[in-house]
């Protein structure tokens, strides 16, 4: 394989609930053409994540070899944030077994692996540039494919120590295909796919698995030839009857309200739960991102708009449309974290310091009480 080279002109650089859906929500718009029974796989395939029943450790599948998740924080950067994508086994294969690196905790800033998220290229010392996409790395052929999947931003690169990029499952040479993080949706012809890492899918076999894990139809991207080089060697299996929110897990939730946190917000916020999710997420949030002062949650879409119009590379938006991963801003002075987004106009939310002073909640609302959607990552 021909390598990107260092000669290159780099700019280097508190419960969960119970279920998700109520019945309601079943997706209308859409449905697959070839509808069809989920059935599991003889053995697991490549970008499958799998646990055996009892034991709570996760497996990436790739190549017949298993590689162990060290922690939540690799599990959300393997899964695009969706951690509930792991098929239970009743045993597991007695192939080799490896370890990935971590993530790293999103509770330092800058946390050190941020790259896994899958939205950045990385380089390791031999020059030789990289995608890595649902933790499975593919080497870049050429600057023409680099600029056809990171849209001729040069300036994202970064470097990463060997012994991380060693750890990861290598996939096929990537192809001139748009950044998809693992969890992305492709549809062609009613059929959808959800990716697993780059040129890798899962096939969706009908309304109700899209709707086990909280997703409308409007997360779809459609294009016949993106999802054509994606290949679909298993079928995904429907979500886990405990949905897809992620309860309490701030760390803090003993902090003094008046303590800083490590964001520079105040802990037990609103402000500081949003920073909280944002780095479980793998945006190296905090109260100077980008530059702009973000401050009390009302400045939150004016600071977004700024960077936006200054740093557009970044990726920061501001609009009305809902994404899980995004950022609900209200002027009254609150901003809450999108966990999922329904078929009838309404999402859930998870927040701090709302109903319950300094603690944890969740509602489901309609997306119009929400004065303004702020999105981090072009996939939310």
């Amino acid at each position: 394989m021909q390598s990107i080279s260092k000669s290159f002109p780099f700019a280097l650089a508190a419960a969960v609930l119970a279920a998700c859906s109520d019945g309601n929500d079943m997706p209308t718009a859409v449905a697959p053409s070839n509808a069809v029974h989920y059935t599991a796989p003889a053995e697991p395939v490549n970008g499958e994540l799998i646990r055996q029943s009892g034991d709570p450790t996760v497996w990436l599948v790739f190549n017949r070899t298993l590689y162990g998740v060290p922690d939540g924080q690799t599990l959300r950067a393997c899964t695009g944030g969706r951690e509930t994508v792991v098929r239970q086994v009743s045993y597991l294969p007695a192939w080799g077994r490896l370890t990935l690196p971590s993530a790293g905790s999103p509770t330092s800033r800058p946390h050190g692996r941020a790259w896994m998220h899958g939205d950045r290229p990385v380089q390791g010392s031999s020059g030789t540039v990289w995608l890595v996409e649902g933790c499975v790395k593919s080497g870049i052929p050429s600057s023409d494919v680099y600029v056809a999947i990171f849209n001729g931003d040069w300036s994202r690169i970064v470097s990463v120590a060997d012994a991380d990029l060693n750890a990861l499952p290598t996939g096929p040479v990537a192809q001139p295909l748009p950044l998809r993080r693992a969890g992305s949706l492709l549809e062609s012809g009613g059929t959808i796919k959800w990716v697993t890492y780059h040129g890798g899918s899962l096939g969706i076999p009908d309304p109700a698995t899209m709707d086990s894990y909280c997703r409308p139809w409007s997360d779809m991207v459609s294009g016949s030839t993106e999802y054509n080089a994606y290949v679909m060697p298993a079928t995904l299996q429907p979500g886990p009857a405990s949905g897809c929110l992620r309860g309490n897990d701030y760390p803090d939730s003993a902090w003094s309200m008046s303590s800083a946190d490590q964001w520079s917000f105040y802990a037990r916020n609103c402000t500081s739960f949003a920073a909280w999710r944002l780095n479980q997420e793998g945006v190296e949030f905090w109260n100077y991102f980008g530059g702009p002062h973000w401050g009390n949650a009302d400045n939150w879409d004016d600071a977004a708009r700024s960077l936006q119009a200054s740093n557009p590379g970044l990726g920061v938006r501001v609009d009305r449309t809902p994404k899980r991963g995004a950022i609900a801003q209200w002027n009254f002075n609150h901003v809450a974290f999108v966990a999922a987004v329904y078929n009838d106009g309404t999402i859930t939310v998870e927040e701090y310091n709302y109903a319950t002073t300094g603690g944890y909640g969740t509602r489901r609302i309609a997306a119009s009480s929400v004065d303004n959607f702020i999105h981090f990552r072009a996939d939310s």
